[in-house]
């Protein structure tokens, strides 16, 4: 959402605007920007001419609206509502239906390629809703005035009466025109109706002796694929019924249950999906936190007893479960997965994770974490279950591809830090006496002595892919190691100073369930500032420089004898994770971590930059 700051209407007698719409917002408006201040309107499509006319202001904003179409793009259609434009509930009824799956695609790509790890993902189009209008089971009314239902506009503020709403089911429809101007006893109304069992449900209890539709409901019915739902007031279930089969044949078609897999439902609601899949495995977890939706869930789902309802918070219950898992569901609300849910999830290593997600922006984050090595993107698919708005449905289905630990055959705190900071998950092992080369070739030398370090350990281990590095400083056509005495610290950087030199990385993997070895090299060169005698000392003093090579206080604030790199930043603090990333590839992995447009883009990045002296 925006940002709330303080919000002033704007007066319809303002002075309007002709101009062309730039960009489109993630909230599926026309996008001007005026003196750099971006002017949000609804009912504009990119590369329309439009006369637009002001309605809010606000620091960082102002909204507008279309009054008049001069030069009207071919996506172009009249919308089908009345109320459109006022209500501000649908966002894109004036855009053709199919041009609008295809910008909830967009919208999933922006969100993702935000993240570099996620920039060259494969986006499925988007399945289209199996009906455009008449689709809502749900629906939440303002009462005002006398008891009239209607709708707030975002912007404005502004009450719209509603006495027919395109989106809603028909029977929501019937109850708006039976409860209309009747409800005053209230402020907020809430209408359930299922078009398959016609059974309903209204909160609050209305008790006007002018309302002949009956009010007060605990719950309704709703039937999905045959399977009959008790839905409660304050139970979460999706609101476009006619979507979640396609749901749950998705699911089930790509993770090509046996009948033997052990499964989680994490944010269950009710427990549709577990309903849904139950058929088709041993047995299903099912975690709510709503004590409402639990027992829903148990009164709908009693006859299938492979299903265990758990009431809690899915991080505070997942950490819980000590079954083997074979693949997780998560459907979190908008906000996403809370970290410690994220964390869960990587410790059980399911052979699949399931993310359902109602907003690209926190898929995106939460998919930077769970992509961190063990698995891999298989789908990544949208759906339409919100028709002419701008919100999008994505089913995302992650594979373990790795199913041995990863092992860092290092004693250096700076690798570790780098790979804990690409969320990484990954198990320390330090090589005691590796064998260093006697070869001059700074790059094959490297290499030699990371493939010794990744060998050390590898022959204490019956599975594992083994991860060993090296770095060095190659100046004046001799190759430097980490200093081993004062004088020696001393004498190499004086012989850096006002230098440029060269800092070659090498990394070897071994990949012991496989039988691979695979070794290759990075350079950076590095241009050095004049280190005064006196910095000197005092840098010698601190006793900083020992575990140093060619990164000489490049991440140190209070000494910074670095002037310029050329190539790559964490190759000269010590693990590139772009040649990491590289290698695990030519595995046949993937850690989702360089930018292919841009080598070096993620590895320069502030984020690692910033991790300090360490």
């Amino acid at each position: 959402m925006r940002k709330k700051y303080k919000i002033q209407r704007i007066q319809d007698d303002e002075e309007k605007l002709q101009l062309t719409i730039t960009s489109t917002s993630k909230y599926g408006e026309g996008v001007f920007l005026e003196n750099d201040l971006p002017l949000f309107i609804g009912g504009a499509i990119e590369g329309e001419e439009v006369i637009v006319q002001k309605t809010t202001r606000a620091q960082n904003y102002e909204t507008g609206n279309v009054i008049d179409v001069i030069k009207p793009s071919p996506k172009r259609v009249t919308p089908f509502c009345k109320y459109y434009g006022s209500c501000t509930g649908c966002q894109l009824q004036h855009i053709q239906y199919e041009e609008q799956l295809v910008m909830k695609k967009t919208r999933v790509k922006e969100a993702l390629n935000k993240i570099s790890k996620l920039s060259n993902v494969e986006i499925k189009n988007t399945l289209p809703a199996p009906e455009i209008t008449h689709y809502r089971n749900h629906a939440r009314f303002t009462v005002r005035y006398g008891g009239k239902l209607g709708f707030v506009n975002k912007n404005t503020r502004e009450f719209i009466q509603i006495d027919e709403c395109k989106i809603m089911n028909k029977g929501i429809n019937e109850k708006i025109n039976q409860l209309q101007g009747k409800c005053e006893e209230t402020s907020q109304l809430s209408i359930r109706h299922s078009n398959i069992t016609s059974s309903f449900l209204i909160q609050p209890t209305l008790k006007s002796n002018q309302i002949t539709v009956e009010t007060g409901q605990s719950h309704y019915l709703e039937t999905v694929d045959q399977i009959p739902f008790k839905v409660a007031s304050p139970s979460f279930f999706q609101v476009n019924t006619a979507q979640i089969p396609t749901m749950g044949e998705i699911i089930k078609n790509h993770l090509d249950f046996q009948g033997s897999e052990i499964i989680i439902d994490a944010y269950a609601g009710v427990g549709t999906f577990a309903g849904l899949l139950s058929p088709y495995v041993k047995k299903i977890f099912a975690i709510e936190e709503s004590p409402s939706a639990i027992q829903d869930g148990k009164d709908s789902l009693i006859k299938q007893k492979n299903i265990e309802f758990i009431q809690g918070k899915t991080e505070s219950v997942l950490g819980n479960i000590t079954e083997n898992i074979d693949a997780i569901i998560v459907d979190p609300p908008r906000k996403g997965c809370d970290i410690q849910s994220i964390k869960s999830i990587l410790t059980m290593k399911p052979k699949n994770i399931i993310y359902i997600s109602c907003d690209p922006d926190t898929l995106a984050r939460d998919l930077q974490l769970l992509l961190n090595g063990m698995y891999k993107i298989d789908l990544i698919q949208p759906l339409d279950m919100f028709p002419h708005t701008h919100h999008v449905e994505t089913i995302v289905i992650l594979t373990k591809q790795i199913y041995s630990d990863i092992i860092l055959a290092s004693s250096s705190p700076r690798r570790k830090k780098i790979l804990e900071l690409a969320n990484i998950k990954f198990n320390i092992k330090e090589p005691i006496n590796p064998e260093y080369s006697s070869l001059t070739n700074p790059e094959k030398y490297v290499e030699d002595i990371s493939m010794s370090k990744a060998k050390e350990i590898a022959i204490t281990e019956n599975s594992g892919i083994i991860i060993g590095s090296d770095t060095i400083v190659y100046s004046d056509n001799e190759i430097l190691e980490k200093p081993k005495t004062i004088e020696h610290m001393r004498s190499m950087l004086k012989s850096l100073s006002a230098n440029n030199h060269k800092v070659t990385t090498g990394i070897s993997i071994i990949d012991l369930d496989n039988n691979i070895e695979i070794s290759k090299s990075l350079s950076t060169i590095v241009a050095m500032k004049t280190i005064t005698n006196e910095l000197l000392e005092k840098y010698i003093e601190s006793g900083r420089g020992f575990d140093k090579a060619g990164a000489y206080s490049i991440q140190d604030t209070e000494y910074n004898f670095v002037e310029t790199i050329h190539g790559c930043y964490l190759n000269v603090v010590g693990l590139p994770l772009c040649l990491l990333d590289e290698l695990f590839v030519q595995l046949g992995y993937s850690l989702y971590l360089s930018n292919r447009d841009n080598t070096h883009e993620l590895c320069n990045s502030s984020k690692y930059q910033r991790i300090g002296n360490i």
